[in-house]
């Protein structure tokens, strides 16, 4: 912006430095997962508006608190959880380093919440881990972006780095998931911009980390992923949100793939007249799949 109205460099840093105590603070979900010993709800907060950090919560089956757990705030923000054979969790996320500079981070903590291993990936500056999964061979691969470009990255139990893989013609890494022969599938962003939907770009890997397969989506207009699921019979299927033309509301998007990447079918849900977004996906036991999202209503998202 170059008109008489438009803030200056110096304006804009004294609003971000700037907190209204009767205004700051925000907490939200990030991920749950559920297992026998409950539901285990990982969380972002910012109570003060001075930093977030991770919040964990263990629920009953009944919705009731068991125990909770605050995380400094040097410990990073948890934006994905995956559970670990022996009832332990990983947590993936991004620790800020400066008021413009982040890391990826990832944590380990055993079942009631406390810490066990912490480690900080990639280098300071747009980087964060948004996804996680746990591989066929125990190891954990966590995805996301490291300078404005596609990342991913495998670790051991200790969070030792095993291999890492940068996806340079992708923005970010949105999901994954294993699959039965030992790879593993992943869905990213391209394209992305401040005034239209990016492309989502959908591949399958070989144990080894070689592609097998990628395909660009989807088959008409523009839309971007938000998580995947692997089908037991090989496909996948991933939920984000789509847009026919730049006229067009966006709309929660569905669609799935074989096990070579064709599409076998993809879907608009919603009203047309009406932005909604899908946010997550899961796959029930007798081979169906309930999607989430959310919508925005009178200028909020419900």
């Amino acid at each position: 912006m170059n008109n008489s109205i438009a803030p200056t460099p110096e304006e804009l840093e004294q609003a971000y430095r700037t907190h209204d105590a009767s205004r700051a603070g925000h907490q939200q979900a990030e991920a749950v997962v559920v297992g026998a010993d409950g539901i285990t709800v990982l969380c972002s907060a910012d109570p003060k508006g001075e930093g977030e950090h991770t919040w964990l919560i263990r629920l009953a089956d009944d919705g009731s608190v068991l125990w909770e757990r605050h995380y400094e705030q040097g410990q990073g923000t948890g934006r994905a959880i995956a559970a670990l054979p022996g009832g332990s969790f990983v947590i993936a996320g991004d620790v800020q380093r400066s008021e413009m500079e982040y890391q990826a981070q990832l944590m380990r903590v055993e079942g009631d919440g406390n810490m066990i291993a912490e480690g900080s990936f990639g280098p300071r500056g747009a980087t964060g881990f948004v996804a996680l999964t746990l591989l066929n061979d125990a190891s954990t691969l966590a995805g996301g972006t490291a300078g404005w470009k596609g990342s991913l990255v495998c670790v051991n139990a200790e969070l030792h780095t095993s291999w890492e893989i940068p996806i340079d013609d992708v923005d970010d890494v949105h999901g994954l998931a294993p699959l039965a022969d030992g790879g593993f599938a992943m869905v990213a962003s391209q394209e992305k911009s401040t005034t239209a939907l990016g492309m989502t770009r959908l591949a399958a890997f070989t144990g080894d980390q070689r592609i097998r397969w990628q395909k660009r989506l989807p088959t008409e207009g523009r839309g971007e992923p938000a998580a995947l699921a692997a089908l037991a019979d090989g496909g996948l299927i991933v939920i984000g949100h789509r847009s026919i033309s730049e006229q067009d509301t966006a709309r929660m998007w569905v669609v799935r793939v074989d096990a070579a990447g064709e599409v076998v079918w993809e879907r608009l849900l919603g009203p047309s007249d009406e932005e909604q977004r899908g946010r997550a996906i899961v796959l029930l036991a007798d081979g169906d799949v309930v999607v989430a999202g959310d919508a925005l209503r009178k200028g909020r998202r419900a």
